[in-house]
């Protein structure tokens, strides 16, 4: 496996941006969030680009976007919370990479993204439901990791911690 390439996939609010930034930090490496990086490209927001296009082009995008992002080497990549689901990128990723899917449970996801009007998947009536759907579908996809972290009852240095333990303990 290589690990010159750290991608965190996982849901949304599991810490994949904040912990990716200060993994990349410690490592000396890149961060790359691919969203952020989508919407550099497009010069949209995620959330228009689901209003306006819907939700098939925006994955059209991520693919192409991911592709791109994963020639890069000494990296950390965040990736959405729904990209890891398409196999083929689960598959690219994997050949890439060290995969780590950090994970929570939905009421703690809930409780972090309260208020976060960012997240086009959960303006609905009932975003509690919404993300329990959600991780219930994309269950099998996140388990597809290298590695699966709870990062419920972690704080971000802890997180980073547990992962750079597992990196030198590996390499």
């Amino acid at each position: 496996m290589n690990k010159q390439r750290i991608i965190l996939t996982g849901f949304m609010g599991t810490g994949k941006t904040v912990v990716g930034n200060k993994l990349a930090e410690r490592l000396h490496y890149y961060f790359i969030d691919l969203d952020c990086k989508i919407e550099e490209e497009t010069g949209q927001k995620i959330r228009d680009i689901f209003a306006q296009k819907g939700e098939p082009y925006f994955r059209k995008l991520e693919k192409e976007t991911l592709q791109q992002c994963l020639r890069q080497e000494n990296m950390v990549l965040s990736v959405g919370g729904g990209t890891i689901v398409d196999p083929e990128n689960c598959r690219l990723m994997k050949e890439a990479g060290w995969v780590i899917t950090l994970n929570a449970p939905p009421e703690i996801l809930a409780q972090r993204l309260k208020g976060d009007e960012s997240r086009p998947l959960l303006l609905v009536d009932n975003p509690l439901e919404k993300m329990t759907q959600l991780l219930e579908k994309r269950e099998k996809a996140y388990l597809q990791a290298h590695w699966v972290l709870d990062t419920s009852l972690k704080s971000v240095v802890e997180v980073v911690d547990a992962i750079l333990e597992r990196y030198y303990e590996e390499n």
